[in-house]
């Protein structure tokens, strides 16, 4: 193994995140390095010793690993923010008479109901709203704040709230009696299905953010 192999595979033992953005990463560093090698090869060093030369330019893998845990943070947060996004959009859809199982009115107008309904709505609605903001500054937005790591932060944590609070809204409005709609059994089975299981691959994608910050 060259000294530019030895390097990367430290640097890839370093650091977590997504496979595919950490392979391109590692890719590019590989191909710069033996860019500079082949460079000082060609001013006359021995194959060691440019290796050597362009691994001391680029820096140490303790130097240049945080900057890249960053953007590997930022791809997770992308990613987590924008399936948080696709999960929600179909929600209000499903629960809105979008299916016939969904369908129905609650049985007694009660005020518990009528909260639940509520923050299910405006609790899905705002939950829209953040994530839309967190993809965009995991993206675009990062050109201008300097604080990159805290932004995918952000991003996994305020989508581990979400995935926590959703689902047992959810859960507790499907525990209300309604007319013309499905049994409390099916009810608690399709707000599963279609809520609590994809919120919880969501919240794994959540994790790993952290994970990357």
């Amino acid at each position: 193994m060259t000294s530019v192999e030895s390097y990367v595979a430290a640097l890839d033992r370093t650091l977590v995140g997504p496979r595919r953005a950490r392979r391109d990463l590692l890719a590019e560093v590989s191909d710069h390095l033996s860019d500079a090698a082949e460079a000082y090869l060609h001013a006359g060093l021995d194959p060691e010793a440019a290796e050597q030369r362009a691994l001391s330019d680029f820096g140490t893998v303790d130097e240049i690993a945080p900057d890249y845990q960053t953007e590997l943070g930022l791809v997770q947060g992308r990613h987590t923010a924008g399936l948080m996004f696709v999960v929600l959009l179909i929600q209000p859809f499903l629960w809105q008479g979008g299916l016939p199982w969904a369908s129905g009115e609650a049985a007694t107008a009660s005020k518990f109901y009528d909260v639940l309904d509520a923050l299910v709505e405006s609790g899905g609605a705002i939950s829209i709203a953040v994530a839309a903001v967190c993809a965009l500054a995991c993206g675009v937005g990062t050109r201008y704040v300097g604080f990159r790591r805290q932004v995918a932060r952000v991003t996994a944590v305020a989508t581990l709230v979400v995935c926590g609070a959703l689902p047992v809204l959810a859960l507790l409005l499907s525990t209300q009696p309604n007319v013309g709609g499905p049994s409390l059994g099916a009810a608690l089975l399709w707000a599963t299905a279609l809520l609590v299981l994809p919120m919880a691959v969501v919240a794994r994608s959540a994790r790993r953010c952290l994970a990357a910050t």
